[in-house]
């Protein structure tokens, strides 16, 4: 088992941004997009045969009407609770609003998934499974949570990724 204290410092920002890209840049994500959402998810990752485990934590900081977007606060901390933090802005119009995750069964219909119930260490939610199109093989499911995610097992260049929602906070 390797943690990222084991990697190097380009390894170990490898590891960030596929951590990103597979839970908040899916065009299939949805998202409640208000300042001070939060979600805390265990994460596994498998890396060229390197067990990586620990938690990704994100939450929405501000707001910039001018541009239209939020700036979202990441943290990865490995099992050593050795964090990695960095802020990214995200655009308004990437997240998906409450209107959509109300209509969650017609979206998922359209999306071509199944809902589904999903029992995850943050409760139970009744959530839209769908398969990955976007690169990566596996799954996510979508929920009425802050950032949508509830769950999600995913493989992508080698990298197998699950992520699983275990705390979360709707921001006002």
């Amino acid at each position: 088992s390797k943690t990222l204290t084991h990697l190097n410092k380009e390894d170990s920002m490898k590891f960030l941004f596929a951590v990103l890209a597979v839970t908040l840049l899916s065009p299939a994500v949805f998202a409640i997009p208000a300042i001070g959402d939060y979600a805390k998810y265990s994460l596994n990752m498998t890396v060229n045969g390197n067990q990586l485990t620990g938690t990704l934590e994100t939450t929405l900081t501000a707001y910039d009407a001018a541009t239209d977007s939020f700036t979202e606060h990441i943290i990865v901390t490995d099992n050593n609770q050795t964090p990695n933090a960095q802020d990214q802005t995200v655009q308004k119009s990437s997240l998906v609003d409450d209107a959509t995750l109300n209509n969650l069964p017609a979206a998922c219909a359209q999306a071509g998934g199944n809902i589904e119930s999903a029992t995850v260490p943050a409760g139970t939610f009744s959530t839209c499974n769908l398969a990955l199109t976007n690169g990566s093989t596996g799954n996510v499911w979508i929920g009425n949570v802050p950032f949508g995610v509830v769950q999600t097992n995913s493989t992508a260049n080698g990298t197998t990724t699950i992520l699983t929602l275990i705390a979360y906070t709707a921001g006002k």
